[in-house]
């Protein structure tokens, strides 16, 4: 539940950091419809990040999450826009949406994970550090980084098995 000072941190973020969100789309010649919507999910990505932890937590790398959940946000859009100039079609599943042919089988085995694994990896690969992934998840680095290398090693059993 939402307390009034994660609400107001939130709005301040917003406004600290919203003119940097825009130019950053601006500089990568994203479209005004588009980067209406990433702005949007930069700031959704921020308030869920801000929901797992404290408010302090938060605060002390807040331009950090700022600028990498930016950055990669920004570069999975345009990672889609070159797919879909490609012809790849987007496949929709619980998880998330998925691109054939190449990540057709991560879709696949992610049926296999657990919700923590799904969160560590989707942190993961969002380019966040072991270090910043276990303070977002409210964990130790030695317990995280012990959760991604048994994660590595169910993907790989899997794979091999689906195979």
């Amino acid at each position: 539940m939402p307390t009034d000072e994660m609400l107001k941190y939130y709005k301040y973020i917003l406004d600290r950091y919203g003119k940097f969100i825009w130019r950053r789309c601006r500089k990568a010649n994203i479209d005004t419809c588009l980067r209406n919507d990433i702005v949007q999910e930069v700031s959704l990505r921020l308030w869920q990040i801000l929901a797992n932890t404290s408010v302090e937590r938060f605060r002390e790398c807040e331009e950090m999450l700022v600028k990498g959940v930016t950055k990669n946000v920004l570069l999975m859009n345009l990672r889609d826009q070159k797919r879909r100039s490609q012809g790849y079609e987007m496949l929709g599943d619980a998880n998330g949406l998925c691109y054939q042919p190449e990540e057709s089988e991560l879709c696949e085995l992610s049926k296999y994970m657990t919700d923590a694994d799904r969160k560590l990896l989707e942190l993961y690969l969002q380019g966040f550090k072991l270090e910043e992934v276990a303070e977002i998840m409210g964990k130790k680095h030695s317990a995280v980084r012990q959760q991604k290398r048994r994660l590595e090693e169910k993907i790989r059993t899997l794979y091999k098995n689906n195979k």
